[in-house]
């Protein structure tokens, strides 16, 4: 038996509307909309090849006002795609990750029609609606001053990591950068090529991206704290991470023999804390309940103490609705291995393996941020499609800790609607995982006929020795 967990909503609305108030409407909507029209891009394959596998876009934004970060997947290998945003705020900050790891940043308004064009090997943002200055679009690539080589780029030249003394030296470089970035900004400013609001976002990044890899708070004050109005700005967000991180009294713990910060003390240091504004320390729980989260920690409480203080209604569903926060009497079983399906209802392994009796049954563990876990699904669909007529169950089981890049992933897979297809509630406390020493993925596992574990590592769908395995199952 499956317990049904979410009740469906039921929305009423009565009144009659006149045409006048749908007209209305209509207007307010276009006006609460961003509407973006992608070109055609041949050069984004191998920017559309890592999407498919670890779910996350290139192109994301933030609304002014907001920390939530939404993602964009616009569909332009082979021809223009138009998406259209309607967002509660004046305005947006929309990164653009293009080319491995360069990172474009666009301020966009309610109300713009806004092409990117790709003819130029990068993206060149221009607004159909509205006059704008020189340097407010395409500040990256307009921009003469050359910035440090970061990290990421050092080792794809140099085939190595900086040592010691290179990265002293990059500190450095960037603190120039910073400084002569600034001059460059205020010029801009007075020949009227460059906005004061677009010159104060640009500034603020580059200084806030010098401070996250100094690592050097000694210049950091009460505004640089709570800076409402940069919230939205990724770059702000990470240096009040990083300030959380390295100023309150957060202790560490070994992971993997490694010393890694302790989330779960980082998120009582911030709530007890009275340093930040209401704005910049909500976030700052919302940023640590998540990652708590996504380390499959126990998080009922910590969100229940956020939900008390949380203004955004949207963060507080997202968690709630991402990491099932309701479902915490289900996570903490260890007797049960428990899962939930697409549309939210409970299940166990037991259960399945009983209502698959006389069957073999082929187990898939996987997760969205796998990356062989995804490029085998392909061969998992050719095996189904094998033995489709045959006595074999193939199921599917993610240890996701968050629902949502879980579902995004079953969308692609094309598992959305495939019965057998479950998100493990509880791993990896259940006493079956401990048993199966379930410590990395991608795994696969196999039942025979009468219901008892037979191969606890057996061979991957894509390789010689599964069909020899099934096939010897099937015909016990």
């Amino acid at each position: 038996m499956r317990y049904i967990f979410f009740s469906a909503l039921l929305i009423l609305s009565c009144g009659n509307k006149t045409a006048n108030d749908k007209i209305e409407n209509k207007k307010s909507n276009k006006q609460n909309q961003i509407i973006l029209i992608f070109e055609k891009n041949d050069a984004q394959t191998n920017s559309e090849k890592k999407v498919e596998i670890l779910t996350n876009s290139d192109i994301k934004y933030s609304e002014y006002g907001s920390y939530l970060e939404r993602f964009l997947f616009p569909k332009n290998k082979n021809k223009k795609d138009t998406l259209t945003i309607n967002i509660n705020s004046e305005s947006i900050l929309l990164t653009h990750v293009f080319d491995k790891n360069k990172v474009y940043l666009y301020q966009l308004k309610k109300g713009d029609t806004a092409v990117f064009n790709y003819s130029k090997g990068i993206p060149i943002l221009s607004i159909k609606n509205r006059q704008v200055k020189k340097f407010d679009l395409n500040f990256e690539s307009e921009f003469s001053s050359k910035k440090p080589l970061e990290d990421f780029d050092f080792f794809v030249f140099n085939k190595r990591n900086r040592n010691e003394k290179e990265k002293e030296q990059y500190k450095e470089d960037l603190l120039k950068y910073r400084i002569k970035s600034k001059k460059s900004l205020d010029s801009l400013v007075d020949i009227n090529q460059l906005s004061n609001e677009i010159s104060n976002i640009q500034y603020n990044r580059i200084k806030y991206y010098e401070t996250n890899i100094n690592k050097n708070f000694s210049n950091i004050n009460t505004k640089d704290l709570t800076n409402d109005s940069l919230i939205y700005l990724k770059t702000y967000r990470f240096f009040l991470r990083n300030y959380a991180l390295n100023n309150l009294n957060i202790t560490k713990k070994s992971v993997q023999k490694e010393s890694t910060y302790d989330n779960g003390t980082a998120f009582d240091e911030v709530y007890k804390s009275n340093i930040f504004s209401k704005k910049t320390k909500e976030y700052l729980l919302y940023n640590f309940l998540r990652t708590l989260g996504d380390e499959g920690s126990d998080i009922s409480n910590k969100f229940k103490q956020f939900e008390g203080i949380a203004e955004d209604s949207l963060a507080i569903d997202e968690i709630r609705n991402n990491y099932l926060t309701d479902l915490s009497k289900f996570k903490k079983e260890i007797s049960k291995t428990n899962f939930i399906t697409i549309n939210k209802d409970i299940d166990n392994l037991d259960q399945i393996i009983t209502e698959n009796k006389n069957k073999v049954i082929y187990i898939d563990f996987w997760a969205s941020w796998c990356a062989p876990c995804r490029a085998s699904m392909g061969a998992s669909k050719e095996l189904r499609n094998q033995y489709k007529n045959k006595d074999i169950v193939y199921i599917y089981i993610s240890i996701d800790s968050d629902f949502n890049k879980w579902e995004s992933a079953v969308k692609k897979e094309s598992l959305y609607d495939y019965k057998n297809s479950f998100l493990a509630i509880n791993y990896p406390n259940s006493i079956f995982y401990k048993q199966l020493q379930l410590n990395s993925i991608p795994r696969y596992v196999i039942y025979n006929k009468k219901s008892v574990l037979v191969n606890g590592n057996a061979p991957k769908p894509d390789s010689k020795e599964i069909i020899t395995e099934l096939d010897k199952y099937l015909n016990q």
